[in-house]
């Protein structure tokens, strides 16, 4: 499983500088601009990421394909770990909202 890191932003308050670097050490850093992908519903874990700068929004989608926002995740929330740790595939997708560092 990689962790992925999102790069230190100005809300990225939860873990340690430390625990930030032990971080970076186990992952590798990759960028998403507005609207990508980071984890897709209904896809089996490879990763885990803390996100440290950016927005996202978690959202899933209707039988009609309509897509429902269920919440927006802020710098220094961990993203995946339901799945990772639970062993199910991704119950929401995850999706930048604006530029997004990974």
């Amino acid at each position: 499983m990689d962790i992925v890191v999102v790069d230190e932003g100005s809300q990225g308050r939860l873990l340690t500088a430390d625990e930030r670097a032990q971080w970076r050490e186990l992952g590798q850093v990759r960028r998403f601009g507005d609207g990508g992908v980071l984890l897709r519903e209904g896809e089996n874990p490879r990763r885990v990421m803390l996100l440290v700068g950016g927005r996202v929004k978690v959202v899933t989608s209707t039988d009609e394909r309509a897509e429902v926002v269920l919440a927006y995740r802020e710098p220094g929330e961990v993203l995946g770990e339901m799945a990772a740790l639970g062993g199910a595939e991704h119950s929401a997708s995850v999706i930048a909202v604006g530029p997004v560092e990974t």
